[in-house]
């Protein structure tokens, strides 16, 4: 299919675009992308995911304004809570084509606001627990979208298949955060970190993020009953330097200005392992 071998291209000249730093750049091809209705919508769908995983995985602030400034994304955009506006962008790139990732953000904006809302009452009210059981069905159906498209990802080959790795993350921070909640009917978290860590060195990455998310998860889910299983998680960040290059170290300088709102986490894991804490310090934190 010939649009589809150009929108590829187009995606991978992006790509280079965004790895170069043109982050403006990147955005203006990625808009043409996803506007171009001779591509598949499920190309269309990628093109939009990528735009919101440059602030959502990668903390660029600069592409915000860059993503929001012009229709349909303007209308997209709450400046009082950026979260809320990429959930928006993260529908609407699940409005061509449900793709695995951009449903697991999805249903991660749900997870939270499930754990915000049972946070701010001792004893939930009828309308919080209603609007939490309306959000479980979301969160099971983004899901369910989740395995069909990591499924579907699976016969793909090439570069498609970060993207099965990436996604098994994600579904295992919303099943954390659900088991958080109360819930462990979504499934076990742990295991399925375990599988989103096998997929990422089956394809030779050292991701480093997923003992991050996992010893997040243990901190909040169990705190000092998993101490010794979180500091063997996030031993991995300094007992070599295996990681020391990968995007996870980047993201743990950039978080001392709590640039994805994850400085608090960080913090309790330091809590629980002092050599992890010696290694914020390195990079550049103050306690």
């Amino acid at each position: 299919n010939t649009a589809e071998e150009e929108a590829e291209i187009k995606f991978k000249i992006a790509d280079a675009k965004y790895q170069a730093g043109n982050i403006s750049g990147a955005i203006a091809d990625i808009k043409e992308s996803a506007a171009n209705e001779k591509y598949s919508k499920r190309s269309r769908a990628y093109a939009v995911e990528f735009m919101a995983l440059m602030f959502v995985a990668y903390g660029k602030t600069e592409a915000t304004a860059e993503i929001f400034k012009d229709e349909p994304y303007k209308a997209m955009y709450n400046p009082k809570d950026i979260y809320l506006s990429y959930r928006k962008l993260f529908e609407y790139s699940s409005s061509f084509y449900p793709v695995a990732v951009s449903q697991a953000h999805i249903a991660n904006w749900y997870a939270n606001r499930t754990l915000f809302l049972l946070s701010k009452e001792k004893v939930p009210s009828a309308e919080t627990l209603s609007e939490i059981e309306a959000m479980k069905i979301i969160i099971r159906n983004n899901l369910v979208n989740v395995d069909k498209d990591i499924e579907l990802t699976k016969t793909f080959s090439g570069g498609m298949s970060i993207l099965v790795s990436v996604a098994l993350e994600r579904k295992a921070i919303v099943v954390g955060k659900m088991v958080r909640a109360g819930d462990t009917s979504f499934g076990d978290p742990e295991r399925l970190f375990e599988e989103a860590h096998a997929a990422h060195l089956s394809r030779g990455v050292y991701d480093g993020y997923n003992f991050y998310h996992q010893a997040s998860f243990l901190a909040f889910a169990y705190g000092d009953k998993r101490k010794a299983d979180i500091q063997k998680l996030l031993s991995n960040y300094y007992a070599n330097d295996k990681y020391k290059n990968t995007p996870v170290f980047n993201f743990f300088a950039k978080e001392k200005n709590n640039v994805l709102g994850s400085k608090p986490i960080l913090i309790k894991l330091s809590a629980l392992d002092p050599n992890f804490k010696k290694l914020l310090i390195e990079l550049g934190w103050k306690f």
